[in-house]
């Protein structure tokens, strides 16, 4: 569990780091070049996530049990359009802030929750059935019927 720490660290640092680097980067471009690499960036997105998003082949080049943190590109597009995309939103920090924010959080959702499952507890399962002391909706063998709980 560590090394999906350890990759989750890497991801969020090099995100930052790319972000950083393209707010600097933005002042010094012109706005259709911004907007360009703004578009850019969310075509890799949509590309990535329509056509690689389950596609295996990422784990010949990265051979890591945290291979799912580390192949996903999707945080650190997100910070190249979120930095680029900063020169173009007119207004405040407060504005802008208010409409590329929720881009980064739906990225990181889709980035990295997949990656850290929470399995509901036994005892749920029983409450939702009623707490008659039959299991329901708990796969494995025999998963089609409901079977006792042995308290």
């Amino acid at each position: 569990m560590t090394d999906l720490y350890l990759a989750t660290a890497i991801s969020v640092l090099l995100s930052s780091l790319l972000c950083a680097g393209a707010l600097v980067l933005a002042r010094h471009l012109s706005r259709f070049t911004a907007t360009l690499l703004v578009l850019l960036g969310t075509a890799g997105l949509f590309f990535y996530s329509v056509y690689f998003h389950d596609d295996l082949r990422i784990a010949r080049f990265l051979p890591f049990a945290s291979v799912m943190i580390l192949g996903n590109p999707t945080p650190q597009l997100t910070a190249l359009i979120v930095g680029f995309g900063w020169r173009l939103v007119p207004g405040g920090r407060l504005r802008k802030g208010l409409i590329l924010m929720p881009l980064v959080g739906v990225s990181l959702y889709l980035a990295y929750v997949p990656a850290f499952p929470t399995t509901p507890s036994r005892r749920n399962a029983v409450d939702q059935a009623g707490g008659n002391g039959v299991e329901q909706g708990v796969s494995g063998p025999g998963c089609g019927r409901p079977r006792p709980v042995r308290r």
